[in-house]
């Protein structure tokens, strides 16, 4: 343990002399300070997150990112290319506590400088926030500095829905099997339809579950978030137009059901506040929504609608986003070290950030995961035929193993969810660590920790 921590020290001391890593810190700083006072918000409260929160968290941990890179990277392969590591190398220390202690000391500077910068950030947030109107105020106060909660309505079974149906088409019209394939396909395309489209002059009712959390949000306000596509939306990305409709919260048989007409824009998330007492004494809450539009609305499965409940305060989720990315960082400085356990300073480098893009656009890694292919498929073939198929038996399995490996680690977003106000449970924080360190930089560091291992330190073009 004592040569561990010294080896720590070390890097430490190490870190600190290097003056880019002072400057860019100096940059972290200076970042933290100046955007937020350079960037003018609209005086709305999601404006004020957006620049305060959003914009400066984010800039933190890419600044922070580039130091861990580097700072991985020239730790220890400066070490070896100056002949340093000899002097640890010929002790009776073994190479992973050398390549542990390196990791130990670079997740210290990333710990310290995050901490500083998350709790800047967070005063921050609090000294500016005097500069909104009362009523943004309250939205910022009820919508933002929380932790809340979200309960979404439950997907049906579309395939028993669909067998269920199929069965009952094919008892009574006696439809012979060389036609059930089209019918199976034409029950779900009417099922998705139905689920998913309101007609103008229409309406659409959800049902969500608050069995357990009635009485705690009895007299506590709600808040709904509704997405919805149009045909303009579909073909545009963007649709400017709004599309007046009324939101109805309560149990259809009550009388005073409250009612909220609004004129929403499509292709965006949009917030509604549902007063408090709408949750029946069953614990179900129903939202109705119904067309005054002239267009049919589409609500698609599953990623539509959301009711987000006051479940905590907001230092503390704010301090388990932290967390959340001081793993990213980790996961950055387990790959910086593993490519210098391999290269020099340089190549270490350049293939450290060639691995950051190829993990960043996981869009194309999934597209040829999805195809199974790494070239061009010829679909004017009666057979559709691979160019090149010996190559797809060399690399698609290193495809499915990264793709694998990027939907580990990629499916947490605290700085949005920080940033809408939704909580980071402590379920999800632990989900990260476990996949982030314990998976995914545990894979990459053991690799890192067999190529130390199995390096010559003392080659000749290594001396000084």
């Amino acid at each position: 343990m004592q040569a561990l921590i010294g080896i720590v020290q070390l890097t430490l001391k190490s870190a600190f002399r290097n003056r880019l890593i002072l400057f860019i810190l100096l940059g972290l700083l200076g970042g933290v300070v100046v955007l937020p006072a350079l960037i003018q918000h609209d005086e709305t409260a999601k404006g004020f997150t957006q620049i305060v929160l959003s914009y400066t968290l984010s800039f933190t941990v890419f600044l922070l990112g580039v130091v861990s890179l580097w700072v991985s990277c020239w730790a220890l392969a400066r070490d070896i290319e100056e002949s340093q590591i000899q002097m640890v190398a010929v002790k009776p220390i073994p190479r992973w506590k050398m390549w542990v202690g390196k990791w130990l000391g670079v997740m210290c500077v990333n710990a310290v400088c995050l901490s500083a910068a998350g709790l800047f950030v967070f005063f921050l947030l609090l000294w500016k926030s005097g500069e909104l109107p009362d009523q943004e105020r309250t939205i910022l106060r009820n919508e933002v500095l929380v932790s809340r909660g979200i309960v979404t309505p439950d997907l049906p079974d579309m395939d028993q829905m669909i067998e269920e149906e199929f069965q009952r088409r094919v008892a009574e019209n006696n439809i012979p099997s060389t036609e059930w394939d089209a019918v199976r396909e034409n029950l779900r395309e009417t099922l998705d339809a139905q689920m998913q489209l309101v007609s103008p002059g229409f309406a659409k009712l959800w049902a969500l579950d608050f069995r357990g959390l009635k009485e705690r949000l009895k007299d506590e306000p709600l808040f709904l978030r509704a997405n919805f596509q149009t045909a303009y939306a579909l073909r545009n990305d963007e649709d400017p137009n709004y599309y007046p409709m009324v939101w109805v919260f309560g149990a259809p048989e009550r009388p005073d059901r409250a009612q909220r007409p609004r004129e929403l824009n499509a292709s965006q998330w949009n917030t509604i506040e549902i007063p408090p007492g709408m949750i029946n004494d069953e614990g179900i809450l129903h939202i109705e929504v119904r067309n005054y539009s002239t267009t049919s609305m589409l609500f698609p499965l599953g990623d539509s609608l959301e009711v987000l409940y006051r479940e905590g305060g907001f230092p503390l989720n704010f301090g388990r986003g932290l967390l959340i990315l001081l793993c990213w960082l980790a996961l950055i400085t387990t790959l910086g070290l593993t490519m210098s356990s391999f290269f020099s300073f340089p190549v270490a480098s350049f293939v450290s950030i060639a691995m950051l893009i190829i993990f960043f656009s996981g869009g194309l890694v999934d597209a040829v995961v999805e195809n199974n292919t790494v070239t061009s498929i010829d679909y004017n073939a009666e057979v559709p035929t691979r160019d090149y198929p010996i190559l797809d038996y060399i690399f698609m399995p290193f495809f499915h193993g990264l793709n694998w490996l990027i939907k580990l680690v990629t499916d947490f977003s605290p700085v949005e969810s920080l940033s809408d106000g939704r909580s980071v449970s402590w379920f999800e924080t632990f989900k990260a660590v476990v996949q982030i360190v314990f998976v995914a930089c545990g894979f990459l560091g053991a690799f890192g920790i067999y190529g130390l291992a199995r390096r010559e330190l003392a080659r000749p073009q290594n001396m000084s």
